[in-house]
């Protein structure tokens, strides 16, 4: 997560630990004049891309600042229903979908779907939820470019049991339905 005036200075350390892929969530933490200069100086750090650099609602601003870099940008609190994708094509080149904030599973599947027609990246992302939107999210990631599904790590008592995750895998529960199981 960036937003704060060190956030160079972070990337910077992490490459001189790191070869490792590395994406950048700013949340909308950025003001235009600043996303600039900082993407400027983010290219010669292999950034695989940047989340939503700017507030929700600036996309023509967000037009801009995507024509003027070569770290692909994707849209995140931007994204909430299809015709907001819509709206997107043609600024950035992913787009970040979360069950719980876009609809339902079938708009969910309606988005990734225009989203690869047009030639978009998907980041099947989520928010801090329990095993069961994250096992349905992850039912969904046949469609997906890159998978960000950890909302339900960060639960203290989940109280259902659901998509299993280890050694760097995350695997679909038995059972009907989605799977998922009070604990």
């Amino acid at each position: 997560k960036m937003g704060s005036d060190d956030d160079i200075e972070v990337v910077k350390k992490f490459r001189e630990l790191s070869d490792a892929e590395l994406r950048i969530d700013v949340n909308g933490g950025w003001k235009f004049n600043e996303a600039v200069e900082k993407l400027k100086e983010l290219e010669k750090y292999n950034i695989e891309f940047v989340e939503q650099p700017l507030p929700t609602g600036s996309l023509k601003e967000l037009d801009d600042l995507a024509a003027g870099t070569d770290i692909p940008i994707f849209a995140d609190e931007d994204l909430n229903n299809f015709s907001d994708i819509m709206g997107l094509n043609g600024i950035v080149r992913g787009i970040n979908v979360k069950l719980s904030k876009c609809g339902s599973i079938f708009d969910s599947i309606r988005i990734m779907q225009y989203a690869k027609q047009v030639g978009m990246k998907v980041l099947m992302g989520c928010m801090v939820e329990s095993s069961v939107g994250i096992t349905a999210a992850l039912h969904l990631t046949a469609l997906a470019d890159y998978i960000d599904l950890d909302g339900n790590i960060l639960i203290n008592n989940d109280p259902f049991k659901g998509a299993i995750t280890g050694n760097g895998l995350m695997t679909l529960p038995d059972g009907n339905g989605l799977g998922v199981q009070p604990r």
